[in-house]
């Protein structure tokens, strides 16, 4: 077996029992009743409730790249990007199936694949902006920088540039459906990949493994 695939085996089931799973059933629970809400006397929880309650699931999902518990898999010898992106799957996927049952209370219909490129979208704001916070700010920082991207990328931003959150498959362009929501997932895992670099980590070692010092010189 691959010596990777190995570690993250190992590594799985210490870093699940860092993620807060005990908030993730009132958060679903908090959205499906901000989607209920939105479909009461005929109103559609396209225009805003599911947006909203997308955004409350991708909180949730930026928070467990802050948990102070991580450090029980820190002295792993994965690097921090390994170890990062091993909680990703483990943290979108339950969220995936939550914003699925969401869609089919909405009654989404054909609009079901651009929420799903919607989905991918507000979840990668939420992993790039938590390990950017984490990075740039410090340890338990992450958190509120995920809210305030999301906040930016989702409210600020298409106010600015009057764009638009109607999503009608006969009417909107490819790019307005899909395309946007695409760029903004891939400059989120852009985000989360320059953030999870290890800064400790050096290209340069010695035989013991070590970092070698830097002395400005070639290696002879």
């Amino acid at each position: 077996m691959n010596t990777g695939i190995a570690q993250a085996a190992l590594a799985a089931r210490p870093t699940a029992r860092t993620i807060r799973w005990a908030l993730l059933g009132p958060v679903a629970g908090i959205a499906s009743l901000m989607v209920w809400s939105g479909s009461r006397k005929g109103g559609d929880p396209l225009a805003l409730h599911l947006p909203a309650a997308g955004m409350l699931l991708a909180i949730w999902v930026g928070f467990q790249f802050t948990d102070s518990a991580a450090s029980t898999v820190a002295a792993s010898p994965m690097t921090l990007l390994r170890r990062q992106a091993l909680r990703v799957p483990l943290a979108v996927a339950p969220i995936a199936v939550v914003w699925a049952l969401l869609c089919l209370q909405a009654d989404t219909g054909p609009k079901t694949a651009t929420l799903g490129a919607l989905f991918l979208a507000l979840a990668f704001v939420a992993v790039g902006t938590a390990a950017a916070g984490e990075r740039i700010l410090g340890p338990g920082r992450g958190g509120p920088a995920v809210v305030a991207g999301l906040f930016l990328v989702f409210g600020v931003m298409p106010v600015m540039f009057r764009v638009a959150w109607s999503l009608d498959p006969v009417l909107d362009s490819w790019h307005h459906l899909y395309g946007r929501f695409l760029w903004i997932a891939a400059i989120g895992m852009l985000a989360f990949f320059v953030a999870s670099l290890d800064p400790a980590r050096t290209f340069r070692t010695g035989v013991s493994g070590r970092p070698l010092p830097s002395t400005g010189r070639a290696m002879p």
